[in-house]
């Protein structure tokens, strides 16, 4: 049965349109996963869905008047949903059980735990329609894996935008890809929805090829008839030697190679109007570290460190270490103190005791999980502090790499996608020189192609990196070493990278 039904929706933001004629229809009972690479849309479009938007044109019509809608928005990480929770019924209670969360003040909680929150609050409305921007991000294992249970058991509709492949696979029967401004369905899961796409780009590459073939044998026949038909006219106007018949003869035979080429061109304009168009050549995402400098061996020391907030202990005292060009992950649960650990090493918040040692020329760049705390004035030209004009033409061509496209400079940051400010964040730390990445959840947000380049941008970078992740693809790739969050103490461990 039909539950919703989308027509030619039409979305611009100013004189930047970003969707073109969507058409989709979705199915009761359907989990439905969202992709497509940062700005495409995707966001835009659930909210157009949700109701939190009006198209320019076209239609949203929910075929089930009963419909209600439990939205999960990114930004409800950082702005509670207006629900109270005394006002909420047993369901809430029962599954912040299952996610352990510990109801702090929303300022001490992690991005996990807010997320955990929010999730919970949802659930407990008891919507039949659940609409989900990017849930996993800042989830822990375990909030993951609850989350892809209640999804199978949510007797509901589901449309779920998400960059988790893992995810994506565990959940999806549809696959809606926007690209371009337009939306293409695809059945099945996201492994699938692979496959078929590769499948239906080579059909379009090698039918663009057939068609091309074609067009250039009646180019040649258009040439071939043109040169008979200059013939014949040429000939139906010389003196006649044998009588009036041979000139008529000549005009009938012109008249005839005329009316072939006509027909011939008609065909040619058909092509072009109707015809396949040019397979577009996938762009290219551009990621490089610049080269680390060699300051000593050790980079950073812990001695008898220890933090806690409240009643609440995040660690005792704890030791660990950690040397050049190493690659360590920081392994944990959702609010056991990781992203602190990232402040301490950054001196956003003091030790309650201990002392942590790190070289005074240690050039350290830090990328947190959020999105970019600025005034809604801030531009992209100002937020990176740049006015000469060769420099501006750099950003804009590495904006360009990063898969932004014709942007204006003058954009403002707080009206970029989360993917979008992401990748500032991001070109920011490629535009400089550091001996210690510290990314809390970089890829949060970052369309696949983007990660895929992000990975390998890291695999090469010959510095020292500490990692906060919850893609266990990345921590994998990644990291040689651990940071465990484990019996309220950090703990060194040492792992072999994955074959």
């Amino acid at each position: 049965m039909t539950i919703l039904t989308c027509k030619n929706l039409n979305k611009a933001y100013g004189y930047k349109s970003v969707l073109e004629a969507i058409n989709i229809e979705l199915f009761y009972g359907e989990r439905v996963g969202i992709v497509g690479e940062n700005g495409a849309g995707k966001t835009t479009l659930i909210q157009l869905i949700s109701g939190k938007l009006k198209a320019d044109s076209g239609t949203v019509e929910w075929h089930d008047r009963g419909v209600t809608v439990g939205l999960l928005t990114q930004s409800s990480t950082y702005e509670f949903l207006n629900i109270d929770v005394p006002e909420l019924n047993s369901t809430y209670f029962e599954i912040e059980s299952k996610l352990k969360i510990d109801l702090v003040s929303e300022k001490e909680m992690s991005g996990g735990e807010r997320t955990k929150v929010a999730l919970a609050k949802i659930w407990a409305t008891e919507p039949n329609v659940l609409i989900l921007d990017e849930p996993t991000n800042h989830l822990d294992y375990n909030g993951i894996d609850w989350l892809i249970n209640e999804v199978h058991y949510f007797p509901g509709t589901v449309i779920v935008i998400s960059h988790d492949r893992y995810f994506l696979d565990q959940i999806c029967t549809k696959i809606i890809e926007i690209e371009n401004g337009t939306s293409t369905s695809y059945e099945g899961n996201y492994s699938q929805y692979v496959s078929l796409k590769s499948d239906h780009i080579k059909a379009q590459r090698n039918a663009y090829a057939v068609q091309e073939s074609y067009k250039k044998q009646i180019q040649a026949d258009i040439r071939q008839l043109k040169t008979w038909s200059d013939k014949a006219h040429r000939d139906a106007t010389k003196k006649q030697r044998n009588g009036m018949g041979k000139k008529e003869h000549f005009r009938a035979k012109a008249k005839k190679k005329d009316k072939q080429i006509k027909s011939r061109i008609k065909r040619l304009e058909k092509i072009e109007i109707e015809g396949i168009e040019k397979p577009r050549a996938d762009r290219e995402i551009v990621m490089h570290f610049k080269d680390a400098g060699a300051r000593g061996k050790n980079i950073i020391e812990a001695k008898n460190i220890s933090k806690s907030f409240g009643d609440k202990i995040l660690f005792k005292p704890s030791d660990f270490y950690m040397t050049r060009g190493e690659r360590i992950g920081i392994l944990g649960n959702n609010g056991c103190g990781k992203t602190t650990l990232v402040r301490l090493i950054m001196k956003q918040l003091t030790l309650d005791s201990g002392e942590l040692l790190m070289s005074p020329a240690l050039k350290i760049a830090y990328m947190d999980q959020y999105a970019i705390d600025t005034s809604p004035e801030e531009t992209i030209q100002s937020y990176f502090d740049l006015y000469d004009r060769a420099a501006l033409v750099d950003l804009s061509n590495k904006l360009y790499q990063l898969g932004f496209k014709s942007l204006d400079l003058n954009h403002k940051v707080t009206s970029c996608s989360f993917g979008e400010q992401t990748k500032l964040k991001l070109l920011k730390l490629l535009l400089g020189t550091y001996d210690l990445l510290i990314l809390d959840e970089p890829t949060n947000h970052m369309d696949l192609k983007s990660k895929e380049t992000f990975e390998t941008a890291l695999a090469q970078y010959n510095g020292t990196i500490l990692l906060i992740t919850h893609d266990r693809y990345l921590m994998e790739k990644i990291c040689n070493g651990y940071l465990v969050f484990e019996a309220d103490q950090i703990l060194r461990r040492e792992i072999r990278l994955a074959d």
